[in-house]
């Protein structure tokens, strides 16, 4: 039987499975609807035996889905399972037609094959993630719970403490090392990104060491139109907060070399690996925000001192960080993956917050020129922003 008359055949046999199946509840016709269902089932039956004996896919597949569009066609509306079912299954069947189609012209072929990312590098973002996100929490949560207890007091408790807040930062580096090392290909690019000086030009190391001074002195004195004092613009006797055994001004250092080094060399990467640069950044700032979170439970740092000085600060904590990535992230790619240029750009960042005698509701207008600057920089790069081929 040719493919015209093996689709004829099976919606007669779908027709007759629906009239058998309607006759069979209708009192008078029961004998006639057992009838209809039986030869609707033999004659369907009849059709895919044939089908599978072509060892033909495409005949396979047109009467597969001929009889489920069929069946969809008598389907009740009020059976809204059914219904969803056969949907589910029709689309599956059209999306294999589609792919038979497509295979069979090797030029459609080829473009299908070179829009699939063949690559291996950076494919593991729900396991760096999960390591990453994860386990600082469950470490951070813990010592948050230490430090405000009668434990805080006793210097073991402390030092224990302390070391549970740095292998939490410690950990995207770990997992980002465990994943990148023992492949060729991404060793060769993190060497790159740590030795690669050409053709950076040098605004870029200006941009990086003084522009960061420039928002906040900025915002500091956009601030004194709003009744602020100008002794924001005094040097701050110490930091704002304290780390443990730690100095803050050991944690301020080491920080950003210890999260660049895990977030600029597999993270950002395994997210830029499937979507636009824009959208990474939107993407790694929601999960950094959450990454901190944990740390604003611990008894005088940064996130907790944050925390109490209003809840208005905190969420601006966390909204900062989506234009400072967009910031971040633009430098990062026009100089080449630099891991110099980006952990300075981190360690500066971070120290320009410190520095002065910065009022809390200064560091919102500082958020307020990043959205704005990055905005601007997004405006004007749109197409590298929003294309999906990695730059840099």
């Amino acid at each position: 039987m040719d493919l015209t008359g093996l689709i004829d055949s099976i919606i007669n046999g779908a027709y007759n499975i629906d009239k058998g199946r309607k006759y069979l509840t209708t009192d008078g016709f029961e004998h006639t609807g057992r009838i209809s269902y039986e030869d609707g089932i033999s004659v369907s039956f009849e059709c895919f035996q044939n089908a599978q004996a072509s060892a033909d896919p495409l005949i396979m597949i047109l009467v597969e889905l001929t009889y489920l569009q069929q069946e969809f066609h008598y389907c009740h509306e009020t059976d809204t399972f059914a219904r969803s079912s056969l949907t589910k299954a029709i689309q599956s069947f059209e999306d294999a037609l589609r792919s038979l189609k497509i295979v069979e012209d090797s030029t459609l072929y080829k473009g299908a094959e070179a829009t699939y990312p063949t690559e291996d590098k950076y494919r593991h973002p729900f396991i760096f993630y999960g390591v990453a996100v994860f386990v600082p929490w469950a470490l951070w949560f813990t010592l948050g719970a230490i430090s405000h207890s009668h434990l805080w007091d006793n210097r073991g408790w402390v030092i224990f403490g302390s070391m549970l807040g740095i292998i939490g930062l410690c950990t995207p580096l770990i997992a980002a090392m465990v994943l990148i090392l023992p492949d060729r290909e991404m060793r060769k690019e993190l060497l790159s990104a740590c030795t690669n000086f050409k053709s950076i030009h040098w605004g870029w190391y200006a941009f990086v060491f003084l522009f960061p001074f420039a928002v906040i002195l900025l915002a500091q004195a956009i601030s004194l139109l709003f009744g602020h004092s100008a002794e924001q613009f005094n040097f701050a006797p110490k930091f704002s907060f304290s780390a443990g055994i730690f100095p803050a001004w050991f944690l301020m250092a080491i920080a950003p070399i210890i999260e660049e080094f895990g977030w600029h060399t597999y993270g950002i990467h395994c997210i830029r690996r499937r979507f636009n640069l824009f959208t990474t950044c939107l993407i790694f700032g929601v999960i950094w925000g959450m990454w901190h979170m944990p740390l604003s439970t611990v008894k005088d740092y940064y996130q907790s001192v944050v925390m109490e000085a209003g809840i208005i600060y905190s969420i601006n904590f966390l909204v900062s960080l989506i234009p400072y990535l967009i910031i971040d992230n633009w430098c990062y790619y026009k100089t080449g993956r630099n891991m110099f240029l980006q952990v300075s750009q981190h360690l500066v960042f971070g120290f320009s917050m410190e520095i002065f005698r910065t009022h809390p509701d200064s560091k919102v207008i500082h958020t307020i020129l990043l959205i704005i600057f990055s905005a601007v920089i997004v405006v004007r790069e749109r197409k590298f922003f929003f294309e999906k081929a990695v730059e840099g």
